[in-house]
């Protein structure tokens, strides 16, 4: 802590600098300024951690013997997002936020089938013409 006694035409100041201090309320007990920490028990109403994002790791498969076309986004054709597409009986991990779109897609980019991620999926399963979530 830095204290600075400063005199001028008679007017006694103290100036206490400390990175996390605040004034205490009332006089203190010594005639100067008191000063607490601000941070840790007792320092006031806690500010709460930022959330990190929650990322929800999916297994994507595809239980029809042909290779379907997926789309991963908001509107498929017209929003954006990326198509892929998963061979017959395959798998693969994916990670997504919750409230992220899974589409089928025909040949012309249009949404046959969807379902949406939340923070319990685990395994979405495609068919030729559909698709769900667990």
């Amino acid at each position: 802590m830095l204290k600075v006694a400063l005199s001028v035409g008679g007017l006694a100041l103290s100036v206490a600098a400390c990175a996390g201090l605040q004034q205490l309320s009332g006089p203190p007990p010594n005639g100067g300024t008191a000063m607490r920490p601000t941070t840790g028990a007792g320092a006031g109403p806690a500010m709460a951690e930022p959330k990190a994002p929650v990322v929800v790791s999916v297994s994507v498969k595809n239980e029809c013997a042909n290779t379907v076309h997926v789309f991963y986004g908001k509107e498929p054709k017209y929003g954006s997002g990326r198509e892929v597409a998963l061979g017959g009986n395959s798998l693969q991990n994916q990670s997504f936020k919750p409230g992220d779109m899974i589409w089928v897609v025909d040949d012309q980019q249009n949404g046959i089938a969807s379902t949406s991620v939340s923070e319990g999926t685990h395994d979405v399963v495609v068919g030729c013409s559909n698709i769900s979530s667990r």
